[in-house]
């Protein structure tokens, strides 16, 4: 839930062209206070069981351990229906890693998503729940590729992957998602594909720039139009996670601010400062992993956009926010910034970026990477 409503309006106002969309969000995002609202399946379009619902909430509120245990109790209640059986598998995604912190276990749940996700007997919005499940995996492993591999590894998934480009292959998987049912999450994933492409292949044509910059804007309406319905409960999604939406979209309007100019460049300190609040407002591994995931990006937009010492200071406060993390092995921007360490990396996102651009404006953020990669 926003915590500072008329803040994020005042900000809002600022920019026209999406004005509407924000005000609708915020106030449809406030007006629910249900335990794990934002999150839960809506009222008609998924019926569930009382435990079934138990175990989506102990995994938002972050007692993986009680949410394993009570998934697998929904698993083997013979009174579970199908969709029961899907949600504790949704639930338990990525749960066991978060104990462990052995990749191995966010390994081994991508063949149960993609069973559900393949079962025409599940209810279409579960299905599609499950396959943006999995997309989410590789992000939430810090792009591992180990993660990727298994993603792409057999049919139908296998048909999708683009040798060589990880990023496009999330893209069409995205894609899927959204032709089978449109949803915010899936288009605003594809969006952010598009609106990076100039950025991350400065050689690219400008007529394929042009092209693409269309399909981000186009993308990202529908993304915005999508997450105005799933709020208002007719299509709501228990995964759909508001900071995490928010997040994305932050990203789609810093690269639009750099590929095409306003009214995007005048909006994305607005987008990415609320974000940044709203993180700092939810007491959770989401806001925490929001938190880093948010002023790394934004550091990196103001810097090459000439505003270094606003960079600075977001490198700054990011460094101790990298200090403050308790287990950085479940952290998925410290998986990054490790696999980033060994990889060759994309676009801005290469350790070349860190160490040329970043390191010298913060030699604190310096520091406090150095720390958690080991």
């Amino acid at each position: 839930m926003i915590k500072h409503p008329a803040r994020y309006l005042a900000i809002a106002a600022a920019a026209v062209a999406f004005s509407a969309f924000v005000v609708a969000i915020v106030m449809l995002f406030a007006g629910s206070s249900a335990p794990g609202a934002g999150y839960g399946i809506a009222p008609g379009e998924v019926v569930l069981s009382t435990p079934a619902r138990q175990a989506i909430n102990l995994r938002q509120h972050g007692d993986y351990a009680g949410a394993i245990s009570q998934s697998k109790a929904v698993l083997a209640d013979p009174l579970s229906t199908i969709d029961d059986k899907a949600t504790a598998v949704l639930s338990m995604a990525g749960a066991e890693f978060y104990e462990s912190q052995d990749i191995q276990d966010r390994i081994k749940d991508i063949p149960a998503l993609k069973q559900v996700y393949l079962n025409q007997s599940a209810s279409l919005r579960m299905r599609i729940e499950a396959l943006n499940a999995i997309v989410t995996q590789y992000s939430a492993s810090g792009l591992d590729q180990r993660v990727f591999d298994e993603i792409f590894r057999d049919a139908p998934f296998d048909t999708f992957r683009v040798p060589g480009d990880n990023g496009l292959s999330l893209r069409k998987l995205s894609e899927v998602s959204y032709s089978e049912l449109p949803n915010a999450v899936a288009a605003i994933r594809v969006a952010r594909w598009y609106s990076g492409q100039k950025l991350d292949n400065p050689d690219l044509e400008q007529a394929t720039a042009d092209s693409y910059a269309s399909k981000a804007q186009e993308f990202l309406k529908k993304a915005d139009d999508a997450a105005i319905k799933e709020y208002q409960g007719a299509a709501r999604t228990w995964s759909f996670s508001y900071i995490n939406y928010r997040l994305y979209r932050a990203h789609v309007i810093g690269n639009l601010a750099a590929v095409v100019g306003e009214p995007y460049l005048s909006q994305y300190e607005g987008e990415f400062e609320d974000l940044i609040q709203v993180a700092q407002d939810t007491p959770n591994i989401t806001g925490q992993g929001a938190l880093l995931s948010a002023r790394f990006p934004y550091a990196i937009r103001l810097e090459s956009l000439g505003k270094s010492e606003a960079a600075k200071e977001q490198l700054d406060q990011l460094a101790l926010d990298l200090r403050a993390i308790t287990e950085p092995g479940t952290s998925s921007f410290v998986l990054f910034l490790r696999n980033l360490e060994t990889s060759s990396g994309s676009g801005v996102y290469r350790w070349s970026t860190l160490t040329d651009r970043l390191f010298p404006l913060s030699p604190s953020f310096k520091a406090a990477v150095d720390a958690v990669i080991g």
